[in-house]
C-alpha cells in the first residue's frame, strides 16, 4: 500500500530505492482516469528543490521533478504497480512548466527556505480543498470552532471512529483530497508509518482482535476554525494508534504536536502483510542507547524495575510528568549523545515535511540539551515489557509496550510550550 509513491520522496546515499520523486510540495495531482502521462516525452529531468550537506550525510538529494524520458517508462510502471489504490498520477503541463521554471530559483535558496516559500499557502489551499469537496453534512461533521474542547481531546486509543469525518464515510475523491493534505504535512517516512498503522487495522481484524468491522479507513479528519490568512486554525488526522495535530496561523504552521505513532503488532509475523514493521528506530535506537550505558549510568537511567504498561502523558494529562528523571545527557559519552539525538529526531523530525522538520530540529537543538534526560523502566530483553522517556527543555517523548503484549507499542511526542499552538492561542 502506498498513497505517496510517485508523489513524494527523498533519496539518501545507500538507500535501497534508486527512484527519486518530487516532494509533496511539488506533487502531482491524482487523475480520475488513472493515467500517468506527462505529455512531455524526452524532456530533461529538472531539479526542483536543491541540495543539503552535513557531516553525516554529505550529499542528500532533496527532490527531483521528472518529466518522462523514453528510457524511464519501466521505472514509472513499477511505481504504478506499487500503488495500493490503483490510482496513477498526472502532471498537468502547467504544473510541469511552473515547477521547471522555478527550479533555478529554488536552487539559489536553502532547501528549507525554498520549501517554506512554497508549502505554506499550499497547505491552506489543500485544507480548503478538502472542505470544499465535502457536502454540507460531511463538512459539518468535520468542522469545529477553534476554541472547541474537542481540539484538546486528542486520542489515539481504541478502534472506534474519532471526532470529525472518517475516511470510510467519504467518497473516493474526498478521501484522496484528505490524503493529499496529509502528504504535504508528512515526509515519505511519515506517510509510510501512517499508512502502516492504517493497514494494521486490517491485520488486527484478520487476527480476530477487536471489532469485526475494524478497517483501515476508520481514521478521521477534523478541522478547527477556518483555513485562511491571519486566522488561527488547525486540523487533525486521527484513528486507532495514530493522532496527528497541526495548528496554523494563516499559512504558517505553529505547532505539530501532540504527535502519536503507535502500532499493534509492531512486527507482522504472518499473513499477507508478513514482515511489516512500523516502529523500527523507536525500538532499536532506544535499546542500543540503553545497552551502551555503563552499569553505573544504567542504574541512573532506570527509574522503575517494572514498565508502566502505557504512556503517562495522555490528553488532559500532558503536564503529569513535571520532573525530569533518569540520566542527563551531560553524563553520556559523545556517541551516546548522538544516539539520544538520533532517537529524538526519529520522533520529532523524520516524519515531517522538510520545512517543518527543519523548524523542529532547530527548536530542539536550541534548547538546553545537556539538561535533557533519558529514563528507562522495565526490562531490556526483547519480548518483555519496556518503557522509556526522553525529556528535554521543550520536548517530552514517551514509549511504552503494553502488558503481556511486547509488540503492542504506544508512543507520544509533546512540545512542552507549543502543543496545539498554546504559545500563539494564548
Amino acid at each position: 500500500m502506498s498513497w505517496y509513491q510517485g508523489h513524494a520522496g527523498e533519496q539518501r546515499p545507500g538507500a535501497s530505492n534508486p527512484n527519486l520523486f518530487a516532494r509533496p510540495e511539488n506533487a502531482v495531482t491524482l487523475s480520475s482516469d488513472g493515467v500517468l502521462d506527462l505529455g512531455l516525452d524526452n524532456q530533461p529531468t529538472a531539479p526542483c528543490r536543491g541540495w543539503t550537506r552535513s557531516h553525516n550525510n554529505p550529499v542528500r538529494t532533496v527532490g527531483v521533478l521528472r518529466c518522462r524520458p523514453h528510457n524511464n517508462r519501466q521505472r514509472l510502471t513499477e511505481t504504478q504497480r506499487n500503488m495500493d489504490l490503483g490510482q496513477k498520477y498526472r502532471w498537468t503541463r502547467r504544473e510541469v512548466l511552473a515547477s521547471t521554471a522555478g527550479a533555478a530559483a529554488a536552487l539559489s535558496l536553502s532547501p528549507h527556505r525554498a520549501c517554506a516559500a512554497t508549502t505554506g499557502a499550499m497547505r491552506t489551499e489543500r485544507a480548503a480543498r478538502v472542505l470544499t469537496a465535502l457536502d454540507d453534512e460531511r463538512r459539518q461533521a468535520a468542522s469545529f470552532p477553534f476554541e472547541s474542547s474537542t481540539r484538546q481531546r486528542w486520542n489515539f486509543m481504541g478502534p472506534w471512529a474519532k471526532p470529525g469525518i472518517p475516511l470510510e464515510k467519504l467518497t473516493s475523491g474526498q478521501k484522496l483530497a484528505v490524503l493529499d493534505l496529509l502528504s504535504v504535512a508528512l515526509s515519505p517516512d511519515g506517510m509510510r508509518k501512517a499508512e502502516n498503522i492504517m493497514v494494521l487495522q486490517d491485520v488486527l481484524r484478520d487476527l480476530g482482535d477487536g471489532p469485526r468491522d475494524r478497517n483501515r479507513d476508520r481514521f478521521s479528519i477534523a478541522f478547527f476554525g477556518t483555513p485562511g490568512a491571519g486566522r488561527l486554525w488547525g486540523w487533525r488526522f486521527e484513528g486507532h494508534h495514530l493522532s496527528l495535530s497541526f495548528t496554523l496561523l494563516g499559512d504558517r504552521v505553529v505547532s505539530v504536536t501532540p504527535s502519536c505513532f503507535s502500532s499493534n503488532p509492531n512486527v507482522v509475523e504472518s499473513g499477507r502483510h508478513r514482515g511489516l514493521v512500523t516502529l523500527d528506530g523507536e525500538v532499536t535506537l532506544a535499546r542500543s542507547l540503553y545497552a551502551d550505558l555503563g552499569a553505573k549510568t544504567r542504574t541512573r537511567a532506570l527509574i522503575s524495575e517494572r514498565a508502566f504498561g502505557n504512556i503517562l502523558s495522555t490528553a488532559g494529562r500532558e503536564a503529569r510528568i513535571e520532573t525530569r528523571q533518569g540520566v542527563p545527557l551531560s553524563e553520556l559519552s559523545q556517541s551516546q549523545r548522538d544516539l539520544f539525538m538520533r532517537l529524538v529526531e526519529t520522533y520529532a523530525v523524520d516524519h515531517l515535511a522538510m520545512d517543518l522538520a527543519a523548524i523542529q530540529r532547530e527548536r530542539i537543538r536550541n534548547g538546553d540539551l545537556m539538561a535533557a534526560h533519558f529514563a528507562w523502566a522495565g526490562s531490556d530483553r526483547a519480548g518483555e515489557m519496556m518503557y522509556y522517556r526522553l525529556h528535554g527543555e521543550t520536548f517530552l517523548i514517551e514509549f511504552a509496550s503494553l502488558p503481556n503484549q511486547p509488540l503492542h507499542l504506544h508512543t507520544v511526542r509533546h512540545d512542552l510550550e507549543w502543543n496545539l499552538g498554546a504559545h500563539v492561542a494564548a
